[in-house]
């Protein structure tokens, strides 16, 4: 099978994993089938929440100062906000 019908291809690769690396890791092989997709697939979405919120605070943060010094081009970026067309 070249493509596997499951997201992330869970269950498969572990599957694989096991075929090809029980002979030599044994009673092992589901524990390390755990810890590399936990390394490499996992870490990710855990870093990815926990830095995400902190990234969006920061970006509206920065927008709400410049928002505070410009007040004149917040009204123009505002949706609905037809100054910008009327100029043109």
């Amino acid at each position: 099978m070249l493509v596997s019908p499951t997201p992330g291809s869970s269950g498969t690769a572990e599957f694989v994993y096991q075929e090809l690396h029980g002979a030599a890791l044994g009673d092992y092989t589901l524990i390390t089938a755990i810890l590399w997709r936990g390394l490499t697939s996992y870490y990710y979405l855990v870093m990815g929440a926990v830095l995400l919120p902190q990234w969006i605070r920061r970006v509206l943060i920065a927008r709400k100062k410049d928002a505070d010094k410009h007040p004149e081009a917040a009204e123009q970026l505002e949706l609905g906000s037809n100054k910008a067309l009327e100029e043109v």
